[in-house]
């Protein structure tokens, strides 16, 4: 199945890109079974390389690819588990305020 946004990028075949991903966990009305990622900000999350090797952005700004190793390698390491740690949270907070019960919330984590 494809979808289709007005705001979507075109990719080509022929260009290098810098692609921002993310890999949905849970929630949102677009989640299937399977390994995928969805572009971040569609066209925002798309940057296309350059004859000179660096890349540019949907507004123009140019990003230059030594740049953007420096930033990559000092970056903090992704947590993955951060929507489960989230979900989990929400759902003591729905405890905490009697919004959920006890057996609500065991189901729930359970379940996710």
């Amino acid at each position: 199945m494809t979808e289709v946004y007005e705001h979507s990028p075109e990719l080509k075949s022929k260009n290098d890109y810098l692609l921002f991903l993310y890999k949905p966990a849970r929630g949102g009305a677009y989640n299937t079974e399977g390994n995928y990622y969805y572009i971040l900000g569609l066209t925002q999350g798309t940057i296309v390389m350059n004859e000179e090797g660096n890349f540019i952005s949907e507004s123009g700004t140019v990003l230059f690819a030594d740049d953007i190793d420096q930033y990559v390698k000092s970056a903090d390491p992704v947590n993955v588990n951060y929507f489960r740690e989230e979900y989990i949270a929400n759902q003591k907070r729905n405890l905490e305020t009697g919004f959920i019960t006890q057996e609500e919330y065991d189901e729930l984590i359970k379940k996710n």
